[in-house]
């Protein structure tokens, strides 16, 4: 059992590479970067090395989320998206996770273990979406209009 526990330390002090992929809540563009450069910086706080980035831009949402401000029950169909690459030993992901929870303006966000070849701009990203969420509109009229 203590064989085991050693092992997971020894794991657990080795730095990885991470990607968060976070979705703000779209307000006014300088709040939005604002925020996305106090996530960079909670990172660095917890001994993270920015390592990549792509800066938020609105996205279509699949499907409206609600996030509850104040009491009150707020529809979002877009968000800002954007992520960051960096590595940070795995014993700090807990506490950047418990951090970004407490953040209001933060709709959803993933954060995955990755590789340096895994490069996506959010603005390429946002771009793909559009494109799927026209289709998806047209499709929607085509089927009103056949009832």
């Amino acid at each position: 059992m203590s064989e085991n526990a050693t092992i997971d330390n020894i794991n657990n002090d080795e730095v990885r590479l991470y990607e968060l992929g976070i979705n703000l809540i779209p307000t006014l563009e300088e709040k939005v970067q604002g925020e996305f450069e106090g996530i960079k910086i909670l990172i660095k706080n917890h001994s993270g090395e920015i390592v990549s980035e792509s800066t938020p831009v609105t996205i279509p949402l699949a499907y409206t989320m609600i996030k509850n401000i104040d009491s009150k029950n707020i529809k979002y169909n877009n968000a800002s998206f954007g992520w960051v690459k960096f590595n940070i030993t795995p014993d700090q992901i807990e506490l950047i996770k418990e951090e970004l929870d407490l953040n209001a303006e933060i709709l959803r966000y993933v954060i995955l273990k990755t590789t340096e070849a895994a490069n996506t701009t959010s603005e390429v990203i946002a771009e793909s979406l559009s494109k799927k969420s026209e289709v998806s509109d047209d499709r929607k009229k085509r089927r009103s209009s056949d009832d």
